[in-house]
């Protein structure tokens, strides 16, 4: 060991060995859940070697295990910003892992009904990821943020974007059905609803929903008997055709639409 001219080991030496010892500390502190011992150690190696990317990383999944996702990303930053300016390749492992805390942080704000936040946080999270699995699954949050907007039109350009991929889940086809049912789009949301449940037959979200397509299909068939009898026998056609669209597999209203198409002289039922 370098030695001092009085003899003793170099300041250097010296820092080397205490952000060792602090490592060991918050080593220890991390594994017996002791996150405010592992954060204090960690704080006073990350002083003595402040250069050192892997510590503010490491820094950064203790406040994560302590939920603090604001401090916990401000670490991981720095950590990536570090490791770019060393000139290395983006370490890719970090940047999934800021983007699943962005889409974490998300997912809070949504909780707590702040929808222009957590669409910030999904889109950060968005910009770090591929077209894979993982970013649909931010989509599918960002949708929902869109959702408590009423900004329809964003949420299933999200949901449809899901689909394109073939990432779709019964979770994000059932939303798409509602957003499609919203807009008045009935044959697009009976699609998207049945492929939910092709995927999920036991999702009870897209279960009701089914249900209650066919109790408007009812509805609607109700009404063009209705106007049937009272010689209205344009209306009860668009009726009956909305009534197919919700219910497609039901040969009744394709036959009653049949016979209404007949009664008005149209040469084709």
């Amino acid at each position: 060991a370098k030695m001092e001219e009085g003899g003793g080991p170099n300041l250097e030496e010296l820092q080397e060995g205490k952000v060792e010892a602090l490592i060991q500390e918050a080593e220890a502190a991390t594994s017996s859940g002791d996150f405010a011992t592992a954060l204090s150690a960690l704080s006073a190696a990350i002083f003595l070697r402040p250069k050192d990317p892997n510590l503010y990383r490491w820094r950064a999944d203790v406040y994560l295990d302590l939920c603090d996702l604001n401090t916990a990303l401000a670490n991981y930053n720095k950590a990536a910003t570090m490791i770019a300016a060393e000139g290395e390749r983006p370490d890719h492992t970090l940047t999934e892992t800021v983007a699943r805390v962005h889409d974490a942080k998300g997912l809070a704000l949504l909780d707590n009904g702040d929808f222009d936040g957590a669409i910030v946080a999904f889109n950060e999270s968005l910009s770090l990821l591929g077209r894979n699995q993982e970013s649909s699954n931010v989509r599918l949050h960002r949708a929902l943020a869109f959702m408590g907007l009423d900004n329809t039109a964003a949420a299933a350009a999200d949901l449809e974007r899901i689909h394109d991929a073939d990432h779709a889940t019964a979770d994000s086809l059932f939303l798409l059905a509602r957003l499609h049912l919203q807009n008045h789009r009935l044959a697009d949301a009976r699609e998207a609803l049945g492929q939910a449940l092709e995927l999920d037959a036991g999702h009870a979200q897209a279960v009701l929903l089914r249900d209650a397509m066919q109790d408007s299909a009812a509805t609607y068939e109700d009404e063009a008997i209705k106007l049937m009898l009272l010689g209205h026998v344009d209306k009860a056609i668009t009726n009956l055709s909305s009534a197919v669209d919700l219910d497609p597999m039901s040969a009744g209203l394709r036959r009653r639409r049949a016979l209404a198409h007949k009664q008005r002289g149209d040469p084709f039922t």
